[in-house]
């Protein structure tokens, strides 16, 4: 539930990115310690979220990312996150992850992949329908203000739990 920013520097402020000594790796968690973001934008407080191993997902960030510290391996004070170009390690950058994010986006379009992103329905609504409270939603993604509610999306099933809840108290 983090944004674009808090993963990945830009070429403007590069010591906003994460990095590799952000992120932790223990059994089969991954705690990730966000010093920057749009709500912690002085070093005021650390954010740290859990990220669980999920095994049978082939997108399992905990995988990936164990795995490309297994190919790539920096300092603890480089980006969490490069790539090899040209036979050099680089660090990806917030334009290097928007262009990938567009390109795959595009290519899952043109394939006709039948398949549910939970990014474009909304990390949020997903979670709320995982039956995740609301407040652990905007604690785990790090939101000051309930404005982030305006984007769950409510269908007939929540809309039954209500009217099931009412008259249970009739």
């Amino acid at each position: 539930m983090c944004r674009k920013s808090n993963l990945v520097g830009t070429a403007d402020d590069p010591l906003k990115c994460l990095k590799r000594k952000d992120i932790f790796v223990k059994h089969n968690v991954l705690l990730v310690n966000f010093n920057w973001s749009k709500t912690i934008q002085f070093g005021e407080r650390s954010l740290q979220i859990p990220l669980v191993r999920n095994t049978s997902s082939p997108l399992c960030p905990f995988t990936a990312y164990v795995s490309m510290c297994d190919e790539f391996i920096v300092p603890d004070s480089a980006s969490a996150f490069v790539v090899k170009k040209t036979g050099v390690l680089k660090p990806v950058t917030y334009n290097m992850f928007n262009s990938f994010l567009k390109n795959a986006l595009r290519v899952l379009a043109w394939m006709q992949v039948n398949f549910q992103l939970i990014v474009l329905e909304g990390v949020a609504t997903w979670a709320f329908k995982c039956g995740v409270p609301s407040d652990l939603i905007q604690l785990q993604g790090d939101w000051k203000s309930s404005a982030y509610k305006l984007y769950l999306r409510y269908g007939l099933n929540e809309k039954l739990i209500v009217a099931n809840k009412i008259m249970s108290y009739c």
